[in-house]
């Protein structure tokens, strides 16, 4: 099988989940043949143990009364066997074959027919006195791929037989549950590659033009992207243009000149009218000199000389609210914040009405002059 996809390489994930969901119909295939293969095994095992075991000189009989269990049993049997230690035996009842006991030979004696083997693995129970012993495989640990407590009888090799696979496998038995790559990929809810139904957090490496999604809220951008899709709709935590992003939402940095144009055409607006009371709003506001205190500082990644200092200058929203509430707004964490750039036509205004009253005082002047000279 190839190597199933995985997150932590998102360049090869759909590479890799193509290969592996193309292999997985033709798996049960081959893995009913490599268990036919398998039983061919079995079945030339089969047949070796079988003369192993009915070898004259590797089996034997006892009468010797024992107990099935498990540690040091002593029997006797035949005298000149071919029996040497370490090898493995099974002891089973004659009459029942399903009470058994398997274990290694220690001690067996040619001339007096002593046998002594240590049982580890025994099966039924009860004391019997009629035995046949023969030659059988080791035993195997309960992590084998194939384990067994009795080899007297290798027609357990033949069992693969029943292991074979056939059809679709579940997804609980470790497959798919499906005979197609599409199939088996809906089956695993593994997103397409066009990134339907993905979710979650996922590494995201475009280059070329393969940017096309609608929506964004986390991607990774590799430095050989070149195009995005304009018509599209991204959300950023934040932004920077020439510099790192800040972290701090809805912030935007930029190095570079910042050139925006904002709407204002008079044919999409109504009641227009001068903004009354301009030069004392503006009096009222005042321009402040100040410090950033540490708590904003850090919050907005501490001073670095170009983007966050701690002397600055500027309004206070909080004079702004009293006389022109129309430029302050509530940010989501609390804080009040200023529409800076309209505050420019208020200072218009102002401005406008300043001159007037310089008018005014022109033109009073020029009167008193000209009243004085007639008088003279």
């Amino acid at each position: 099988m190839p190597a199933p996809p995985t997150r932590s390489d998102a360049t090869n994930f759909n590479a890799r989940a193509d290969a592996f969901l193309s292999a997985l119909p033709t798996f049960a295939t081959e893995a009913n043949s490599l268990a036919s293969e398998v039983n061919g095994y079995a079945s030339n095992a089969a047949a070796s143990a079988a003369t192993a075991t009915n070898a004259p000189g590797t089996s034997a009989t006892s009468t010797t009364s024992l107990a099935i269990g498990t540690g040091t049993k002593a029997l006797t049997v035949q005298t000149g066997k071919a029996f040497v230690v370490g090898q493995w035996v099974t002891v089973t009842s004659t009459a029942t074959p399903a009470n058994w006991m398997h274990g290694q030979i220690t001690a067996y004696t040619s001339g007096t027919g002593a046998l002594t083997v240590n049982v580890t693995a025994v099966g039924g129970s009860g004391t019997y006195a009629a035995w046949t012993i023969g030659l059988s495989a080791p035993s195997q640990s309960s992590a084998a791929l194939l384990s067994t407590s009795s080899y007297a009888d290798p027609a357990w090799l033949t069992s693969l037989s029943a292991s074979k696979l056939i059809g679709t496998i579940t997804i609980a038995a470790g497959g798919t549950g499906a005979a197609t790559g599409a199939d088996a990929r809906t089956n695993l809810d593994v997103p397409s590659r066009s990134g339907v139904g993905a979710s979650g957090t996922w590494g995201i490496s475009i280059s070329g033009n393969a940017a096309s999604a609608n929506t964004a809220t986390t991607a990774t951008v590799a430095g050989t992207a070149n195009a995005l899709n304009t018509s599209g709709n991204y959300q950023l935590g934040s932004l920077g243009v020439g510099t790192a992003a800040s972290g701090v939402a809805g912030e935007i940095r930029s190095t570079g000149d910042v050139t925006a144009f904002f709407a204002s055409d008079a044919r999409l607006k109504e009641n227009i009218r001068p903004i009354e009371g301009a030069l004392g709003i503006v009096l009222a506001i005042g321009g402040k000199a100040f410090d950033w205190n540490e708590t904003h500082l850090q919050a907005r990644g501490g001073e670095d000389g170009l983007f966050v200092r701690k002397a600055d200058f500027g309004v206070i929203a909080q004079d702004v609210e009293q006389v022109f509430p129309l430029a302050v707004r509530m940010r989501p964490d609390g804080f009040l914040a200023v529409d800076y750039a309209k505050l420019a036509a208020l200072a218009f205004q102002a401005i406008a009405e300043l001159k007037q009253e310089v008018d005014g005082l022109r033109a009073a002047g020029q009167a008193l002059v000209s009243g004085g000279g007639a008088n003279v």
